[in-house]
């Protein structure tokens, strides 16, 4: 348990997802709103409806290849490489099936687990820590709005959905 926990808290992208898990668990706690009001900001480059196109009609077009194919290598380094392959390939089935059973047996036909760590303060010390975050302040020159998207305002949304603590919003 303690080496998936740290495995999931080294890899960023997992750390919203832990978050929005520990979340289901509410408390009446008070914490300090944002600086930001998203509601106050103008919105720029809006587009009518009428600008908007509309979507395509018909059967879609065939797309082409786009993996290029490989004359097989019977070399004996062509040999010991596609035998690494494949024992790749056969730990990430493994892997999956893992994962797949697990669902199958305890989440199948529902749309989420409860989670049973029962991690409150854990939880509410990284609700405080998200509380103290001024969003408006940055020395960064640059930002992918992809993964702000996916992990903030995704991970920030969920754990709302799912808390229902006003700090997240």
């Amino acid at each position: 348990m303690c080496n998936t926990m740290t495995t999931v808290l080294l890899r960023p992208s997992r750390v919203s997802t832990l978050l929005a898990c520990i979340c289901v668990l509410t408390c009446d706690d008070v914490y300090v709103e944002s600086s930001v009001d998203w509601s106050g900001l103008p919105q720029h480059h809006l587009v009518s409806n009428s600008e908007l196109a509309s979507l395509p009609e018909g059967r879609p077009r065939d797309l082409p290849k786009v993996q290029f194919t490989f004359k097989p290598d019977r070399s004996s380094k062509g040999q010991a490489r596609e035998k690494t392959l494949a024992n790749q390939r056969e730990e990430v089935k493994d892997a999956f099936l893992k994962s797949w059973t697990s669902y199958k047996e305890y989440a199948w036909m529902y749309d989420e687990l409860d989670p049973i760590m029962e991690l409150k303060t854990e939880f509410y010390d990284a609700v405080a820590a998200v509380a103290t975050v001024d969003w408006a302040k940055t020395d960064a020159t640059s930002c992918n709005i992809f993964e702000i998207i996916i992990r903030y305002l995704g991970g920030l949304l969920s754990a709302y959905d799912l808390s229902g603590e006003p700090v997240f919003l």
